[in-house]
């Protein structure tokens, strides 16, 4: 007699995404926190803004505001934008958020799995 093979439903999908959503963005801040704290300051400017109006918009400067708070450059930091502190607290805050939901689906899973 054949057996089959289990197969993911849309609910084990749904959990395997919120186990590995976490781990991938932690890993992107660990590839981010490699890169030395200037990399990001020199080069063509990715705003769409500054590119077609030659004008910075209010987000200009938060990626390097962030890189440089990643690599405890605090004046820098501010230097690049006074908010960047704020937007790296949101983004720890969703970080943690993540991981704990992720937390819960592998929880629920492996639940599923064993009975």
């Amino acid at each position: 007699m054949r057996t089959m093979k289990k197969s993911f439903d849309g609910q084990s999908l749904k959990a395997l995404f919120l186990v590995l959503r976490p781990l991938v963005a932690f890993g992107i801040v660990l590839y981010i926190w490699s890169l030395p704290a200037d990399y990001f300051d020199v080069g063509e400017p990715v705003c769409i803004s500054v590119r077609l109006f030659h004008v910075e918009c209010w987000g200009c400067g938060l990626t390097r505001s962030i890189q440089h708070l990643i690599h405890g450059e605090w004046q820098e930091s501010l230097d690049y934008h006074p908010l960047g502190w704020l937007v790296f607290i949101l983004l720890g805050v969703l970080l943690l958020h993540w991981f704990r939901k992720g937390f819960y689906s592998w929880k629920k899973l492996r639940q599923r799995e064993g009975k």
